[in-house]
């Protein structure tokens, strides 16, 4: 029963992202002009990555959510790889995009996920950065949400999907990434560590000016310890500088799926190696060795 009531949301949800997707695509295709808040908060930026399929069929709709904002970031840029247009044009949605301030930049080190942040905090280190994925439709209170946590709860990273690490029984062993519950789009409030929490990017995360230091754009480390996880370094680096993070509650804030038939007939997803398959586990592990943290220690 709870797989078929499974399937009817999944089918509803597929349902809505089309429906959501014919009316951006009126305004990117054929009015060629999109209506916009006048309110702009000129500390914040928006980041986010995208390639492939997804940089092609699906980053606009997400680019064009954050336009649409109630409060909108005063930058919002999407990094490619390098050449990443050598040999066909840019698609025409990207480039009514870019007439409404939406940057497309390019950055050389193929870097997977971490693109979506680590050249933002090199390129912008005085704004406040906010990440996004790239296939996801955020609801026009996601800006404002985000930076009203942030204004009470200036230290903390703030997040709208989150997860806790869970241990064993005895508290002696960290349990599989598999086994960790994950909180979207909370309605009740929930116990946890704030140092402990992880920030989970999908769901939008904000980062406060000075979150980190320069070895967060260790590439040498991440590539090597923890290549497909950027969640996972971040979170580490957070750690490392005593960041707390702070879970938003009854933010009212939504999220549409836009790309979901082609993900389950594509399992392309890194969720399906990082949680499925065990790669989480493996890249937390060298990452908490290498650093020396003890998660089980954290308050």
């Amino acid at each position: 029963m709870a797989n078929i009531k499974r399937k009817i949301e999944l089918l509803s949800e597929i349902v809505a992202g089309n429906l959501l997707k014919c009316r951006i695509n009126f305004d990117l295709h054929v009015r060629k002009r999109i209506s916009l808040s006048s309110k702009v908060e000129p500390t914040v930026m928006v980041s986010l990555t995208s390639y492939g399929h997804r940089l092609r069929h699906s980053v606009q709709y997400t680019l064009y959510s954050m336009l649409k904002q109630d409060v909108r970031p005063a930058k919002i840029v999407l990094w490619t790889d390098a050449g990443e247009f050598t040999n066909e044009p840019m698609p025409q949605a990207l480039q009514v995009l870019q007439k409404y301030g939406v940057e497309i930049r390019e950055y050389a080190p193929k870097i997977r996920s971490y693109k979506k942040l680590i050249p933002s905090l090199k390129e912008y280190p005085d704004f406040h950065h906010i990440i996004v994925d790239d296939d996801l439709y955020y609801s026009s209170n996601f800006v404002q949400a985000l930076f009203d946590g942030h204004l009470q709860h200036p230290d903390a990273i703030i997040a709208l999907a989150t997860t806790i690490p869970e241990f064993s029984e005895d508290g002696a062993s960290l349990l599989p990434y598999r086994c960790w519950k994950h909180h979207v789009a909370l309605n009740s409030t929930f116990e946890y560590r704030p140092m402990s929490l992880l920030q989970l990017g999908y769901g939008g995360v904000f980062y406060p000016q000075d979150t980190f230091d320069e070895e967060v754009l260790n590439e040498a480390v991440f590539s090597q310890l923890c290549p497909i996880a950027d969640d996972l370094w971040f979170y580490i680096q957070s750690i490392r500088m005593q960041r707390p993070k702070h879970a938003l509650i009854r933010s009212g804030v939504k999220y549409s799926q836009i790309d979901l038939i082609r993900q389950f007939l594509s399992r392309d997803r890194l969720t399906q190696s990082n949680k499925a398959e065990g790669q989480n586990d493996i890249q937390l592990r060298q990452l908490l060795e290498h650093y020396q943290i003890d998660l089980i220690a954290l308050k």
